[in-house]
C-alpha cells in the first residue's frame, strides 16, 4: 500500500495540460451603426477544443484502494475534443418618441452558423454505441429572439 506523498507509477504521470486550458481562441466583437437609426453588432468566437484524458475506471495508480481511473500510459488530458465555432448576432431599429424617450426593436441570434459545438466527449473505452473520443452531447443550435426595450 502506497503512502500519502509517495508516486507509485512516477511523478510525471500527472503532468499535462489543464481541463480549462484552450491552444487557440480567435474572437472579434463588432457594433455597426447604419443610417436611419438601425445598428448591427455581434460576436464571433472559434476555438481549439477542451482538453480530457481517457478514463478507466478499473485502474488504482497509487495504491490507495480508489479506482479513480485516469489512464496514465495516455498521459492527462492527452485528448482534445473538437474545436468550437460561434456566430451571435443582433439587428436593431431604434424609433424617437420623444426628446428622452425612445423604443428599441431588436432581433438577435444565436449560434447563427447552427455548429454542432461538442458540449460532452466519451472519455471512456469499451461502450459499444460510443466510441472513445467522440462527441455525446451538444450545445443548442440556432436560436433567436426578438426583443423591446424603452429607454427614457
Amino acid at each position: 500500500m502506497a503512502q500519502a506523498g509517495t508516486f507509485v507509477n512516477g511523478p510525471d504521470l500527472d503532468k499535462g495540460p489543464s481541463s480549462l486550458a484552450l491552444d487557440h481562441i480567435f474572437q472579434v466583437n463588432g457594433l455597426v451603426d447604419l443610417p436611419w437609426q438601425f445598428q448591427i453588432s455581434g460576436i464571433f468566437r472559434a476555438q481549439s477544443g477542451f482538453h480530457f484524458s481517457r478514463f478507466n475506471g478499473t485502474l488504482d495508480p497509487d495504491g490507495n484502494g480508489n479506482f479513480n481511473g485516469i489512464d496514465f500510459p495516455a498521459t492527462r488530458n492527452g485528448f482534445t475534443a473538437p474545436p468550437f465555432v460561434n456566430l451571435d448576432i443582433r439587428f436593431t431599429k431604434r424609433f424617437d418618441i420623444t426628446e428622452r424617450v425612445n423604443v428599441q426593436l431588436l432581433f438577435e441570434f444565436f449560434n447563427l452558423l447552427n455548429r454542432q459545438n461538442p458540449a460532452s466527449i466519451q472519455n471512456r473505452e469499451g461502450i459499444l454505441n460510443q466510441p472513445f473520443g467522440s462527441t455525446t452531447q451538444v450545445l443548442p443550435g440556432r436560436e433567436g429572439q426578438i426583443g423591446f426595450r424603452i429607454e427614457f
